[in-house]
């Protein structure tokens, strides 16, 4: 497949910064210390911060990975396919930044040094290869460079058509959901208020099934 090799090299970076990254990040939302309140904080206010489990110094390229894992991760637990599809676009952007990253470097390298074996071997098993490679390439960038447009202004449009959410937006679903009976606060696991949603949502559904059924019946 082509640039397989290329995905292959995304794929190993990807998990060593995750495997690294679960000491000191919240990584999954099944991991229960992670509250609500590191997530309104995280979604509101879009402190990347409140992904740390601990201080220490963690690049904003690596936090955000983790955060579109995370609202992968949140929007199927939820089952929310909106949100869903708008992260795995964001995420595919990402591989696509990074393998124009990638494929650049080999430019430049094979620029200064045309008969650089590695990176011509690299190139070669991600079935990039040809008389005139650096065309090949150039070509191969402007190819990625369209597809990169095309998905960060799919993003832009949705972002400008998107209300944002707020913390009173929060506020009142808790309101929500203690009023009818369910322990719901801030300091809940995020898992446990995804889960808890899904029973309230569930109760509402029925109710209103048993009420359009006494309505036919009348």
């Amino acid at each position: 497949m082509k640039n397989k090799l290329i995905n292959s090299t995304i794929e190993k970076i990807n998990s060593a910064i995750f495997k690294y990254s679960k000491k000191f990040l919240y990584t999954s939302l099944r991991d229960l210390g992670f509250t609500m309140r590191s997530y309104v904080d995280l979604i509101v206010n879009g402190n990347l911060k409140a992904l740390k489990k601990i201080r220490v110094p963690i690049s904003k390229a690596v936090l955000k990975a983790v955060l579109d894992t995370i609202q992968i991760e949140y929007a199927e637990l939820s089952n929310n396919k909106e949100v869903s599809t708008y992260v795995k676009r964001n995420d595919k952007l990402g591989i696509l930044i990074r393998k124009h990253e990638i494929l650049r470097s080999c430019g430049v390298v094979l620029t200064a040094i045309p008969d650089n074996k590695e990176v011509l071997e690299f190139l070669d098993k991600s079935n990039i290869k040809g008389d005139d490679i650096l065309k090949r390439l150039e070509s191969e960038c402007k190819s990625l460079e369209l597809k990169i447009a095309e998905l960060q202004t799919l993003n832009k449009v949705e972002n400008k058509s998107e209300k944002k959410v707020t913390i009173e937006d929060y506020s009142r679903i808790f309101a929500v959901l203690n009023k009818n009976g369910y322990s719901a606060s801030i300091d809940m696991p995020v898992l446990d208020f995804i889960q808890t949603m899904a029973i309230y949502r569930k109760e509402v559904e029925d109710n209103n099934k048993q009420l359009e059924n006494l309505k036919k019946r009348k």
